[in-house]
């Protein structure tokens, strides 16, 4: 099965423009970004030395679960650094 990346792209644009961010407080914005970050960070320390190098496909790529982990990191920092530059 080909998997059309341009479709996904728009299919989460369409999700993020309808999830109405820009009407939620800073605060609002910080305790989810919060709350993500916490349940996140207490998922990947249940991850056994093992499971680290496992791996699957994701869009037709393979990749391990450590990338994702790393994927993950780069996102939060992503949107850091959206915050640093747009509100700070």
């Amino acid at each position: 099965m080909k998997v059309n990346h341009s479709q996904q792209w728009n299919r989460m644009n369409q999700y993020v423009s309808a999830a109405n961010f820009n009407n939620l407080s800073w605060e609002q914005l910080l305790a989810g970004l919060d709350a993500v970050r916490s349940n996140t960070l207490s998922l990947l320390s249940t991850i056994d030395d093992e499971a680290w190098v496992r791996s699957g496909t994701v869009m037709n790529n393979p990749v391990s679960v450590g990338i994702i982990a790393y994927g993950i990191a780069g996102h939060e920092l992503h949107h850091l650094n959206v915050i640093r530059d747009k509100y700070l």
